[in-house]
């Protein structure tokens, strides 16, 4: 069965420099792109005519009437919908996906109940179910949790119940359903899945734990979700990256992320706005080489147009007892929203406070989410370089990469201030640059072939910090030869700008150093200091994934 979601859209875009007369053409305006220009700041721009993705989207659970809100995170409680034994009520939540589609919106969901305010008070009492007072994750937290030990036999049964009524309603084939979370058990508030040490130790010795219980528990977990979802199970969410728990777990639980994905789910992460996760991590085909992310494109999440997606939601006050301060959040947000697109994730949960931070960025990533490179409008890539939990990690890309060559050996630039626990001092790079006085006067970059694979016009965007009177020009191939594009000349005035060149052809067939495609060239004595390059087609038809 093809279902709604997952069916192939075709939207045709000739874009500005498309072949044919294009309609600003007959009506005398100028044409998106027709010239070059300079302008202050980055420039998220895209053609007119591109759309989000129709299996992509900005999630809330609030009642958010920002436009580029697309779907409703809708909570599904145990308990509410299943008062007594045997007895299951799902109109509210009916009620509930009925009022988001009423406002335009998709609808997500979260069934839940392992919090001991979501688990049914009769089960609680039929099967005297332990539950726990589980320490904060800091001691300036705002919010206190219980948790119930919902791995005991008799609530796994009376879950599986429930689940089986949720089956029997059709609510999961729902074209308007997009996705569902499988909830299991965290220290946070939303169900998550990880596990401290602390924890392990409050489960094992209140609630009878073992690390066999708790790895059948989480199969046994996916194997009730993938039953009630059966046949779109390409909805369902994992919430791990891998392992769960300290060691002892750890050993035993490499086994459910897999199982998930051979089951057809698809997989959430919940940190992305932490700025230090999610740089080598298998569960999202993503490693690191040579310092540089490289994405599997056969790993399984990304097959068949699973659900892929974050949340990119903590900022503002409310989150300075995690973050420090708030003044961090709008460079957090800005790699946090790319770092989602590197990874192709198609899904994020935003907050009012996300969504206020940069809104032509959010327009931007809600236009880019869900596309691949094979239909995407646009590749790029943000020059920097930062320590995390997986060591050293430089630029963040999607189907673009700068690479190193003779000639063109980069230096990391715009140190910016970063604090990162245990280290209040720490520094990231938000930027890359030449280095003249050492003779590496360029930098050079390549496509992804896939992205790219002939010769065509397009647009090139570089956001550069204009700190130095200089020159500069990029140098490209066309199918006659290497070519020049005008050469910049800067003001000095450390101002950040982002230039918009139209190159006529772009061959891109890797005749570079390093078999690179275009190389940003500094003509005399200054540094050129690069934020980031974007390529924009300017032929395009863009084809949805199913």
């Amino acid at each position: 069965m093809i279902h709604k979601t997952k069916r192939i859209f075709v939207i045709l875009l000739i874009a500005a420099y498309g072949s044919g007369v294009s309609a600003s053409q007959k009506s005398g305006h100028a044409r998106w792109g027709d010239k070059n220009d300079i302008r202050e700041g980055w420039d998220w721009s895209l053609p007119p005519g591109v759309n989000p993705h129709p299996y992509s989207g900005f999630i809330t659970w609030n009642d958010s009437k920002d436009a580029a809100v697309t779907i409703k995170g809708i909570h599904v409680n145990w308990r509410e919908c299943n008062p007594r034994e045997g007895t299951f009520d799902f109109s509210k939540f009916k009620q509930r996906i009925r009022d988001a589609k009423a406002q335009g919106l998709k609808v997500g969901l979260h069934i839940q109940g392992t919090v001991e305010s979501k688990v049914p008070r009769w089960v609680l009492t039929k099967y005297e179910v332990p539950v726990f007072d589980m320490p904060p994750l800091s001691e300036n937290q705002p919010w206190r949790l219980r948790n119930a030990a919902v791995w005991k036999p008799g609530v796994v049964n009376a879950f599986n119940e429930f689940m089986e009524a949720f089956r029997e309603t059709g609510i999961a084939h729902d074209d308007d359903i997009v996705y569902a979370y499988i909830h299991c058990i965290s220290p946070s508030r939303g169900e998550e899945l990880w596990m401290r040490p602390v924890d392990a130790d409050i489960y094992e010795q209140e609630g009878g734990l073992t690390p066999e219980i708790f790895r059948n528990w989480l199969l046994s977990r996916i194997d009730t979700m993938c039953e009630a979802f059966n046949g779109v199970e390409y909805k369902l969410a994992w919430m791990a990256k891998g392992p769960v728990g300290p060691k002892r777990y750890a050993e035993v639980t490499e086994e459910p992320v897999n199982y998930a994905f051979e089951k057809g789910c698809g997989i959430r992460n919940g940190a992305i706005d932490n700025l230090n996760l999610l740089w080598d991590e298998p569960a999202w085909g993503v490693t690191i080489d040579d310092g540089y992310c490289v994405l599997d494109y056969d790993h399984p999440s990304l097959r068949a147009g699973r659900f892929r997606g974050d949340e990119n939601e903590e900022y503002g006050k409310g989150w300075t007892w995690r973050f420090v301060d708030t003044c961090y959040d709008e460079y957090r947000h800005r790699i946090s929203s790319l770092h989602g697109l590197q990874l192709l994730q198609d899904f994020q949960m935003v907050s009012p406070e996300s969504l206020a931070l940069n809104p032509e960025l959010n327009e931007y990533v809600l236009k880019s989410q869900g596309y691949r490179r094979d239909t995407s409008i646009d590749a790029w890539v943000y020059l920097r370089e930062a320590e995390t939990q997986r060591g050293t990690v430089k630029n963040l890309e999607r189907w673009v990469v700068q690479r190193d060559a003779p000639g063109s050996m980069s230096v990391p630039a715009a140190a910016t201030s970063f604090p990162r626990p245990g280290d209040p001092e720490n520094m990231d790079f938000d930027a890359r640059r030449t280095d003249v006085e050492n003779g590496q006067n360029g930098l050079l970059f390549g496509l992804d072939p896939v992205f790219w694979n002939t010769p065509a016009p397009c647009l090139l965007k570089v956001t550069y910090i204009d700190n130095e009177k200089i020159r500069w020009t990029v140098e490209y191939s066309q199918r006659s030869g290497r070519k020049r594009a005008k050469v910049i000349q800067t003001q000095g005035d450390g101002k950040r700008k982002t230039i918009t060149l139209h190159l006529p052809e772009l061959a891109a067939n890797s005749i570079f150093s390093g078999n690179m495609d275009f190389r940003l060239i500094s003509e005399g004595t200054g540094d050129l200091t690069v934020n980031m390059v974007r390529v924009i087609k300017l032929q395009h038809r863009v084809v949805s994934r199913p």
